[in-house]
């Protein structure tokens, strides 16, 4: 697989083409922004690897510094935008437990993963163990792709690691859809983006690349099954509708008022 920034930006049109095709031919489907505005997050993370190539490895750049920062953001919050797409097709009963639970839980995650970048200097995160953790918050050349470090709050019991954002993002799924789509998502995921790069502060950037790819393939399994899942839900609506049945005897005193009008 090609890692650079032509094919960081080719990836960045893919997404956004993907996420037009959702606003031309399918707006009209019911609740399709749970798909449209998860395709533009995770598009929007290529966009932001496409733009850190112009000032890798300078470590001094506040602009480095800052896409690095923005970097780790997305990261924290890509379970709430995963969560989110993964309620298209789901019923209303489905929706509430996401709703009321799933969600809030991938929201505190996030912002508690978030957190990490403030008090550094009071617990500092151990570069040896905690991905992505560095000296220095800075966009680096890897071996294979991009290596983001971040000055990090180490983990502790108020703090989450980096098990809150698997957390968040693959017990929904494996809760609602079995473990065969979960052991997908891990095999295509962070799996696949660990065998690539073997390094700890690449892993993300390699996973955040080709994230796209798993994106449109939701994005397929989620509008070929719009259909039955609509169908689904209309004759379950039918099947519950309640039937009006006629009081006993009022029929016939209607009739007799209409005939002595």
């Amino acid at each position: 697989m090609c890692f650079n920034q032509p094919i960081s930006g080719a990836i960045s049109i893919l997404g956004i083409l993907a996420a037009i095709y959702l606003r031309v031919f399918h707006w009209n489907k019911k609740g399709i922004w749970r798909l449209f505005y998860p395709t533009l997050y995770f598009t929007a993370m290529e966009i932001l690897q496409f733009f850190m190539y112009f000032w890798i490895d300078d470590c001094s750049s506040p602009i480095n510094i800052w896409l690095t920062i923005i970097g780790w953001l997305h990261i924290c919050f890509q379970p709430v935008a995963s969560n989110l797409m993964s309620t298209f097709t789901k019923s209303k009963e489905d929706k509430w437990y996401f709703r009321k639970m799933f969600l809030p839980l991938a929201w505190l995650g996030a912002i508690a993963g978030a957190s990490r970048l403030f008090f550094y200097d009071w617990q500092p995160c151990d570069p040896i163990q905690d991905p992505l953790c560095g000296a220095q918050t800075c966009t680096k050349a890897g071996s294979v792709h991009l290596a983001w470090t971040l000055r990090l709050r180490a983990p502790n019991y108020f703090t989450p690691g980096g098990f809150v954002h698997a957390l968040t993002m693959f017990v929904p799924p494996m809760l609602f859809d079995g473990f065969v789509p979960l052991l997908l998502m891990l095999v295509s995921g962070p799996f696949l983006a660990w065998y690539i790069g073997r390094d700890k502060d690449q892993f993300a950037a390699i996973w955040c690349y080709y994230s796209i790819f798993q994106v449109i393939v939701g994005l397929w399994i989620n509008l070929t099954g719009y259909k039955d899942f609509m169908n689904a839900q209309k004759e379950e609506g039918e099947v519950k509708a309640p039937t009006k049945k006629p009081v006993k005897g009022k029929g016939k005193k209607q009739n007799q008022k209409r005939k002595l009008k």
